[in-house]
């Protein structure tokens, strides 16, 4: 292919054979509702994010995991990650009502250091 209209050529047909795949696909899935995910109702879902109140902990107040804390309060999304305050005390967040925290201090409690948001 050294003549560039050849080139502009295979790069049409290439264009119009993307675009009635496309069409093909599309119109398949207007025709066919079956094509559109339902819930066990029959609706199609949605995909509203939920505001209500909620919280979710990945490491379920374990002092020695570095954590974070995660939810919906008031309609307000809320993310707070565990964290040392200095060498000895860690702030760990976990979930009661919402988000809630607890200072541990880590030299007293497990006579290690707190590093990266747990007592390691």
């Amino acid at each position: 292919m050294k003549d560039p209209t050849e080139k502009i050529v295979v790069l049409s047909i290439a264009c119009i054979v993307a675009i009635v795949i496309i069409v093909g696909i599309t119109a398949l899935a207007v025709r066919n509702p079956m094509a559109v995910p339902k819930g066990t109702d029959g609706q199609a879902y949605r995909t509203a994010i939920s505001t209500e109140d909620s919280c979710k902990d990945t490491d379920g107040k374990d002092f020695q995991t570095e954590g974070m804390v995660s939810g919906f309060k008031d309609g307000k999304h809320f993310r707070e990650n565990d964290v040392c305050i200095n060498d000895a005390i860690v702030k760990e967040f976990f979930c009661v009502e919402g988000s809630a925290y607890e200072y541990v201090n880590c030299k007293a409690s497990y006579g290690k250091d707190c590093i990266a948001g747990k007592c390691g």
